[in-house]
């Protein structure tokens, strides 16, 4: 399974990239991030405010669709978005060849979808 890191550590605010527009893109890529495997910190994994997975208590749970537990298909968003895990708000999509071919022009990355739909689970990165 893939994972997303949660090792990344934030920039500068003079250097940071301008925020993704989630909502905007969803319908594009299909929430495609909320495949991944995503580490929760053993402090997020300690405050019980997550859901995760019972033979791995430090991922956070998976649906019967292979998403996240707090994805939500029918509002295309994070039902806790503005509490989401530190591997989450670090996780950037924009540079992620695992599913976008061309970020700016909206081109998701085909051969990945296929892996998702397929296996219900993501190639490696290309990168």
């Amino acid at each position: 399974m893939e994972r997303m890191s949660s090792e990344r550590e934030s920039p500068p605010a003079s250097t940071r990239l301008p925020v993704i527009d989630c909502s905007d893109r969803h319908a594009a890529c299909g929430a495609r991030c909320c495949s991944l495997d995503v580490p929760i910190t053993p402090e997020e994994a300690a405050s019980g405010r997550y859901q995760t997975e019972a033979c791995r208590p430090r991922r956070l749970a998976r649906a019967d669709s292979g998403l996240c537990v707090y994805w939500r298909p029918t509002a295309l968003a994070c039902s806790i978005h503005a509490e989401r895990p530190a591997a989450c708000r670090a996780y950037r999509c924009d540079d992620d060849t695992r599913i976008w071919r061309d970020f700016e022009a909206r081109r998701v990355n085909a051969k990945a979808l296929h892996a998702l739909v397929h296996r219900g689970a993501m190639p490696p990165r290309d990168d």
